[in-house]
């Protein structure tokens, strides 16, 4: 059974050829051309060194861009997140002025997670 993308198949392999990568190419024709469908379309295509070579390139260029949009994206969630955090437990620190309080925080939080070693207090991983 042919693919409904079938008529683009001879303008894909052409691209391929010229050392498009798949989503190069569905940018290209315009179409959302399944890279299933692309690559057994293009099973037999040998490319040269130089073509593996741009494509290599262009994987790898694509892959760096990414990630520095991710870093970029996630820095901006981690500190909308911390603003939240921070909004809600302002009213805390009024509290913790009271040295009666304080104890008790320190308190609770030693018995959670700290211990004593070399004449001092740790608190969470050690």
């Amino acid at each position: 059974m042919k693919s409904k993308y079938y008529y683009l198949k001879d303008r894909a392999i052409l691209l391929r050829k010229d050392g498009k990568t798949y989503s190069e190419i569905q940018s290209k024709l315009n179409c959302p051309i399944p890279k299933s469908t692309l690559s057994v379309w293009f099973k037999n295509i040998v490319l040269s060194e130089d073509q593996k070579q741009v494509l290599k390139n262009r994987v790898t260029y694509n892959i760096n861009r990414s990630r520095k949009l991710a870093l970029a994206t996630n820095r901006k969630k981690r500190k909308q997140y911390l603003k939240t955090v921070f909004d809600r437990i302002r009213h805390l620190k009024k509290l913790v002025e009271d040295r009666d309080i304080a104890k008790i925080v320190i308190a609770v939080l030693y018995m959670g997670e700290g211990k004593k070693s070399n004449c001092s207090v740790v608190f969470g991983m050690y």
